[in-house]
């Protein structure tokens, strides 16, 4: 924050002011830790302007492979939890129940499981769930149909050992941002990443 907003008090601005005992004082004895904007700090286009700095607030979307896992689940909270953040993909291994439960929860239309079994499952039941228009992929196709779809911003990838590599490649050809949860992809195929 500016020297003017410590100057001017940043309890008046609406920020938290502690006194914290032993950190060098600069405006008097006050340290402002600044909590997180709210959306009424928010000007035109969701953006804010701090002297020159300039942060800006987008919705970023984001195709979740592995998500029935435990790293896929605290993204989906995550996601939840953050209205900055849409999926728009769901990926997997067997676990069609919880992908059906998942892609309800957050209005995806797309998943993907990499067992053509569990895809049919999910295929024969989601019109019970409510899910109609849910497309099933499956198999390692379906997986890097899911990695590189074109509406995702960002690929989570949580798909432990070999078989995420060709997703993983699928989201870099596509130009996707990957946030990569392991380093099974890059020990088994870091020379092609």
């Amino acid at each position: 924050d500016s020297a003017c907003r410590q100057r001017n008090g940043a309890a008046s601005a609406g920020y938290p002011v502690f006194n914290i005992p032993g950190l060098p004082t600069i405006w008097g004895n006050r340290h402002n830790l600044r909590a997180p904007y709210s959306h009424t700090d928010l000007g035109p286009m969701g953006c804010r302007s701090h002297s020159s700095r300039r942060w800006c607030r987008t919705l970023k979307t984001v195709s979740v492979l592995g998500s029935t896992g435990s790293v896929g689940s605290q993204a989906i909270d995550v996601i939840m939890g953050n209205p900055n953040l849409k999926a728009v993909g769901l990926a997997a291994g067997t676990n069609w129940r919880t992908v059906l439960r998942q892609a309800k929860i957050l209005g995806i239309r797309k998943v993907a499981l990499s067992n053509e079994s569990a895809a049919r499952e999910a295929n024969r039941n989601k019109n019970a769930m409510g899910l109609e228009n849910l497309e099933v992929f499956f198999g390692q196709e379906g997986l890097c149909q899911i990695a590189s779809l074109p509406e995702a911003d960002t690929v989570l990838h949580a798909i432990p050992g070999f078989e995420g590599i060709r997703p993983l490649l699928a989201s870099l050809h596509g130009g996707k941002q990957v946030a990569l949860t392991g380093k099974e992809s890059l020990v088994s195929a870091g020379e092609l990443i």
